[in-house]
């Protein structure tokens, strides 16, 4: 289970419910005092936050009421492009216009402008390219047609004639690329452009051409229209009915998935800004601004359930784990089962979880794999042995995402490549045979692999074209090929192409598609597939006939799904209350949890059930006998039961022959730490886990002042020599 480390609320503002000269934003740019300057087409808009100031032609100096474009130059000034009535400059004070009967401006008709570092205005029109740099005007019309243009760190100056990308070399154009219809951004030495169905880039040295399709790869839309890049270097882009995506991560936000928070899918401008408030222009909607959430309650972002144990990674890029942990699944160096979640190392650069039988597979930021626990050759180390910290598997660092099954594992790399290792029995590998791998092994040549899960003992995967397919095991009929005949290379789910997402539990599939319906196949004798039978299934078949689906997960014996409102529905097998319905009674068709509409992520597993909200906040029930619920007991819940923050487990950490101490306690305002070996750095966390404090210190002793901070506990995390304790404080 996954969900955003980052949660937005959404404020949209329109003429109706504010002082906004239009519902048409053409482009965002902000001030260096954090002013944003708006291009409608009703003038210029700015806005501070709380007030809106227009400037159009009956209350300003301003030329024209249809802008398209807003540059800001290094002096301040903003330079404003009109539809049809030239370039207008503004500095403050006056207003300057220039058109055809004043300057050395080749035409009214301005389709795009730039600036440059030397505060050189560049204007992109029909007749070609015009540079003007606060007295000259100068013309190039050797290319015409253009209709964008943008400068780059270097005062480079690029456009593009609505099919070829040129750089302009001072007098004349080098032609760099064709396919590409305009320049959306350039950042970071990159140069990002729509082409004709796709994102393309390239760098501002000219190589490493990319045209990027949505069904290669996880774009959201074929229509690119505005792009940004944030100060954390991801990139953002705005799509012309396919909503806003955060490339980088592959995550979309879209009317229907935020719960209507966007007015729609359709955006001109987005801008991002360094606090993560995200702007957007719409079309006619206005201008919408996404806040990132404040301090999640729960802390967590991701959680992911293996068959009786539990793992997650807080929104610090910590890892924790609890449940069962015979095999050392739980990767803390120790075979003690944890009815509390348990940090895992002290590294904080965690990104993705798997949680198989007994064993665990995580991926770092750094896009290298790891595993740990039982390993039958799953673990992909090249060894059988098993293993109670997280090893490395292999030493790429191109893993794209990844999930495991019982004794086996399946990943893809960022080149769409497919890859598998484990034991190979049924031909859950797909390597065409039944011999195990102890290491990673390609599966077949396609580069076009999208997403991967794993049953007991088979696997299912989807293809960027929209395709399904399945291999291994076939007893009850997982691989939905209308036989029950066990596959040993990848075979495909019959013959559709809108397969969007996957729900994969131990022996039985659900799957959803693009129209928003529910699909399932396989074992049902507990009525996990939700068809109101408990008749096993060889073939796709539509659980009901809603079309508002939006997310899959699905247990050992149970499903869940959520609806594009946020409701939260399970099903199936109920013997230890895992659906969360407040009874012990299975289900056979999918019944609604509650009334709450803001769940947003879900994960299973044998017989327990995490579920995450849009608040940050973690909720679980079901199984609980490893205390893999995570909730310091070892008794079953029924109904959903919220999960607290993790915090740094006093009593967890040690530090071999050190002696920690942290005086006055409670404190008042001055706190004084002191070890008998250097101190590198203190942290210090509430009982959200939130970090609060922090000072570096790199002698044996040292002073925190707490003085700012309110009355409660608070726990101090001292790191010295790769090595980690936490003692408890109270703040008077």
């Amino acid at each position: 289970m996954s969900a955003l480390a980052q949660t937005y609320s959404y404020t949209t503002y329109n003429t109706s419910n504010s002082e906004i000269g239009s519902n048409y934003v053409a482009d965002i740019k902000t001030d260096a005092n954090g002013l944003l300057w708006l291009a409608t087409y009703n003038g210029v808009s700015t806005f501070n936050g709380t007030t809106f100031t227009n400037y159009n032609t009956t209350n300003s100096g301003i030329a024209s009421n249809s802008i398209i474009k807003i540059q800001i130059d290094g002096l301040g000034r903003k330079w404003i492009a009109s539809q049809l009535n030239g370039i207008i400059m503004y500095n403050g004070t006056t207003w300057t216009n220039y058109t055809t009967s004043n300057s050395g401006l080749p035409t009214n008709e301005i389709n795009d402008i730039a600036v440059d570092g030397q505060n050189n205005l560049w204007i992109a029109t029909d007749l070609g390219l015009t540079k003007f740099n606060g007295t000259t005007w100068s013309n190039y019309t050797s290319v015409i047609n253009l209709n964008s243009v943008a400068t780059d760190t270097n005062n480079g100056v690029w456009v593009t004639n609505g099919g070829v990308l040129y750089k302009f070399n001072g007098t004349d154009y080098n032609f760099i690329a064709q396919g590409t219809q305009k320049i959306l951004r350039i950042a970071n030495n990159t140069i990002y452009l729509q082409g004709s169905d796709s994102l393309v880039t390239v760098t501002t040295s000219g190589t490493n051409l990319a045209f990027i399709y949505q069904s290669t790869s996880c774009l959201a839309g074929y229509n690119p229209n505005a792009v940004d890049v944030d100060s954390n270097t991801k990139v953002w882009i705005g799509f012309n009915g396919s909503g806003l995506q955060n490339f980088t991560d592959c995550t979309t936000y879209t009317r229907n998935n935020t719960n209507l928070g966007l007015p729609d899918d359709y955006f001109s401008a987005v801008r991002t800004q360094s606090s993560g408030t995200i702007w957007l222009g719409t079309l006619q909607l206005g201008l919408v601004k996404m806040s990132p959430s404040a301090g999640l309650p729960g802390c967590f972002q991701k959680v992911n359930a293996g068959s009786l144990h539990s793992v997650a990674i807080k929104t610090d890029g910590t890892l924790w784990a609890w449940g069962v942990n015979t095999s050392g699944q739980l990767g803390n160096g120790t075979t003690t089962n944890r009815s509390t979640p348990k940090q895992i190392g002290t590294g904080n650069n965690w990104k993705e979880i798997a949680g198989g039988s007994n064993h665990t597979i995580a991926q770092k930021t750094d896009g290298t794999l790891w595993a740990w626990g039982a390993n039958s050759g799953q673990l992909g180390n090249g060894t059988n042995t098993e293993q109670h910290i997280p090893v490395q598997v292999g030493t790429g660092t191109d893993w794209k995402t990844f999930d495991t099954g019982m004794y086996h594992t399946v990943a893809i790399k960022n080149n769409g490549t497919l890859w598998a290792w484990g034991l190979n029995p049924y031909g859950q590998l797909g390597t065409g045979n039944t011999t195990t791998s102890l290491v990673p092994v390609q599966i077949g040549t396609a580069t076009n692999w999208l997403a991967v899960q794993c049953g007991q003992d088979f696997t299912i995967a989807l293809k960027t074209d929209g395709t399904l397919w399945a291999w291994g095991s076939n007893t009850y009929g997982t691989i939905g090929d209308a036989t029950n005949t066990n596959r040993l290379i990848p075979t495909q789910v019959g013959t559709a192409s809108n397969w969007q997402s996957l729900g994969v539990g131990a022996l039985h599939v659900t799957a959803l598609k693009t129209d928003g319906t529910l699909w399932a196949w396989g074992y049902n004798a507990n009525g996990q597939l939700g068809d109101g039978t408990t008749a096993n299934k060889n073939i796709p078949t539509q659980i009901g006939t809603a079309a508002n689906w939006q997310t899959l997960a699905s247990g050992g014996n149970h499903t869940l799904a959520i609806k594009s409102n946020g409701t939260l529905w399970t099903w199936g097998r109920n013997q230890y209350g895992q659906l969360g319905n407040g009874s012990t009674t299975n289900s056979s068709v999918p019944v609604q949890i509650g009334n709450l509409t803001n769940w947003k992520a879900i994960t299973a597993g044998i017989s327990h059930t995490f579920a995450l909200k849009t608040d940050g906040t973690v909720s679980t029930w079901g199984l609980n006998l490893y205390g893999q619920l995570g909730d310091g007991s070892t008794v079953d819940k029924n109904v959903p039961t919220a999960l607290a923050c993790p915090t740094l487990g006093v009593d967890d950490f040690t530090m071999s022959k050190n002696s920690l101490k942290a005086y006055p306690n409670p404190v008042n305002d001055k706190l004084i730490i002191s070890l008998d070996q250097k101190i590198s750095l203190v942290s210090v966390y509430n009982l959200l886990g939130q970090e609060v404090l922090s000072k570096t210190i790199n002698a044996n002793e040292g002073t925190l002042d707490f003085s700012g901070l309110a009355s409660g506990v608070y726990l101090i995390k001292v790191n010295s020599n790769d090595e980690t304790k936490t003692v408890k404080v109270i703040k008077k």
